[in-house]
């Protein structure tokens, strides 16, 4: 499981605090610059994003830790800032009564490719976890709870409707390319079925 850091999420190097939240500390090597061109973050300013990430508790996980396990109704959002992390999707089993298995989607490394927003689709729906995120390395991550999103989105109305908008992008992103995958694998099936008659 997740262990949390010693400290929260408290003084950011170049980010002012706002309205009397803490700012935030941001591990080695990550750029605040980087931070806010999260897509989560699109449209928001520095102060929204440092007011959002400071709501958070820093936590680090450690390499071969599973961050979110596919199923679960858990609502938290991990912004990872630092490490590597690899997509993991269920696979039923090949024949009745076998074993379930994983496939790797895709590994992300932070900050290199961005920094990235793990499970905010479910901080709003709460319906079970996609897919399986676990730590290929040791990783750094500021968690937010559905709780305290939800309180700040009704202080600030613009930052929750930006927010919920860049979830909902993600989310048609996400489907467009599932659709798009299924429409490939549609076909190869129906190529293979017309070789064989």
């Amino acid at each position: 499981m997740v262990s949390q850091l010693e400290q929260p999420a408290t003084v950011a190097r170049s980010v002012p605090a706002m309205d009397g939240a803490s700012a935030l500390s941001l591990p080695p090597g990550v750029d605040f610059s980087v931070v806010l061109r999260a897509p989560l973050f699109r449209e928001l300013t520095p102060e929204q994003v440092t007011r959002f990430l400071a709501l958070g508790t820093a936590r680090t996980v450690t390499a071969g830790e599973e961050i979110i396990a596919e199923g679960n109704t858990d609502t938290d959002t991990f912004v990872i800032l630092r490490g590597k992390v690899d997509v993991l999707k269920k696979l039923p089993p090949v024949l009745p009564g076998g074993a379930e298995q994983q496939k790797s989607i895709v590994q992300l490394t932070a900050p290199m490719m961005g920094i990235f927003a793990m499970g905010a689709p479910n901080m709003l729906g709460g319906l079970g976890r996609s897919a399986t995120v676990a730590a290929v390395e040791d990783c750094d991550a500021i968690v937010v709870s559905k709780e305290a999103y939800e309180r700040l989105c009704r202080e600030d109305p613009l930052l929750g409707y930006f927010m919920t908008r860049n979830i909902a992008m993600q989310i048609i992103k996400d489907l467009n390319d599932t659709n798009a995958r299924v429409v490939k694998l549609t076909q190869a099936l129906t190529l293979a079925l017309q070789k064989r008659q």
